[in-house]
């Protein structure tokens, strides 16, 4: 199902960006190829931010979706409606702006898991709010 993008919506993926904004205005690491600034909104209206962590040992790197999911828990909040993430680009490329990305898969069946409605890119490359299953098809089928 897909919803109207509202106000808050826009102002989540501020949230997102600022997220990244924020890491990247202090820390340039290494292994900082990725990188990702998430922001989730519960259905009571809080915003929480993280971001993606990355170390040389890639199979130890958190994406940033399950650390904002993480910090809302942290915070006792479980009931989340919301969630975007937003990609910082790399020094060297031309366009600058940081653009809403969609999450890999691990993450959608993170996402899946909880129930939260995604604001990511379609196929035609227009931003859309809608439910995780439409990143994530055929989820819940099992064979008849």
């Amino acid at each position: 199902m897909r919803y109207k993008l509202e106000p808050q919506d826009y102002e989540l993926i501020e949230h997102a960006r600022d997220a990244i904004n924020d890491v990247f205005s202090y820390r340039e690491g290494p292994y900082q190829k990725h990188r990702v600034g998430a922001a989730v909104r519960t259905k009571s209206g809080e915003v929480f931010k993280g971001v993606h962590m990355e170390i040389e040992n890639g199979r130890m790197t958190i994406c940033a979706e399950p650390v904002a999911i993480g910090s809302a828990f942290t915070a006792c909040y479980s009931e989340l409606d919301t969630i975007v993430a937003v990609r910082h680009p790399n020094p060297h490329d031309e366009n600058q702006e940081l653009k809403v990305a969609n999450p890999c898969g691990a993450c959608r069946e993170l996402i899946a898991e909880y129930n939260i409605k995604i604001i990511g890119i379609n196929t035609d490359g227009e931003l859309i709010k809608t439910d995780i299953g439409e990143f994530l098809p055929f989820r819940d089928r099992v064979e008849s």
